[in-house]
This record gives C-alpha cells, sequence and structure tokens, in this order.
C-alpha cells in the first residue's frame, strides 16, 4: 500500500500458524494501521484460531484481546 492512497476497504488475513510468532501476528501497531487505513471498512478473515490464543503472559493476553475487541464490536454492529 502506498502512503497516502488509502483503499476503500482493508483486509487483514492473520494467520494462526504465523511462523513469526503471537508478538507478531497480534501487533497493536500493525492492527492499528491496517484497520485505520480503509475508507469504509476493514474486513478481517481468518481461522477462529486467531481468536482463541493460548496467552502464556499478560502482555500476550492485551496482544490478544485487541482482536477480541475488534470481533465484538464488529458483530454488534
Amino acid at each position: 500500500m502506498l502512503a497516502g492512497k488509502e483503499p476503500a476497504t482493508c483486509y487483514l488475513l492473520p494467520d494462526a500458524d504465523a511462523p513469526r510468532g503471537m508478538k507478531f501476528l497480534y501487533n497493536l501497531n500493525r492492527f492499528s494501521v491496517a484497520t485505520s487505513r480503509a475508507k469504509r471498512v476493514t474486513i478481517l478473515v481468518g481461522s477462529s484460531q486467531v481468536f482463541e490464543a493460548e496467552c502464556r503472559t499478560p502482555r500476550q493476553m492485551q496482544l490478544a484481546n485487541a482482536f477480541r475487541r475488534y470481533r465484538k464490536s464488529a458483530i454488534a454492529n
């Protein structure tokens, strides 16, 4: 994506088996940028495993909760 060229729709496709690990998959900065770039809608497509992460530390819980909050707000609307 080019700077200043925000699309109408952004797709976020997280992979629950991401080889870079949970820290990369649930990175709050990447998630924020991905969801804020769309002019109209952001679509999160992925396995339900993305929302069922096995967290072992408080930081992992914080990272995974961003996805859970996003899903909860999307379902409510």
